[in-house]
């Protein structure tokens, strides 16, 4: 499954830093992906579809990047990216 993030202004200012299930990120995938639940975002990206199946998803280094600087309340722009999940079992 091809996932297409953009990360707006809204959810860096809505979000919470160090927040592994209310990161800007985060925000933006349950947006972009409002049927899944279980979003966590750290070193990659995982969630729970309808089916309950865990998907998992690769960060790029400059998603990474951003994370890090709004984890430590660094000013960031609003961001968009591609990825390719994963599904694994339930």
């Amino acid at each position: 499954m091809k996932l297409k993030i953009e990360v707006t202004a809204e959810h860096i200012r809505e979000g919470t830093p160090s927040d592994t299930s209310s990161c800007a990120v985060a925000l933006a995938i349950k947006q972009a992906l409002p049927k899944v639940y279980e979003v966590e975002v750290d070193d990659m990206i995982s969630f729970k579809d309808e089916e309950g199946y865990r998907n998992t998803a690769e960060l790029s280094d400059e998603v990474k990047k951003f994370m890090d600087r709004f984890d430590n309340n660094e000013p960031v722009e609003p961001i968009s990216f591609e990825t390719d999940a994963y599904t694994r079992e339930p």
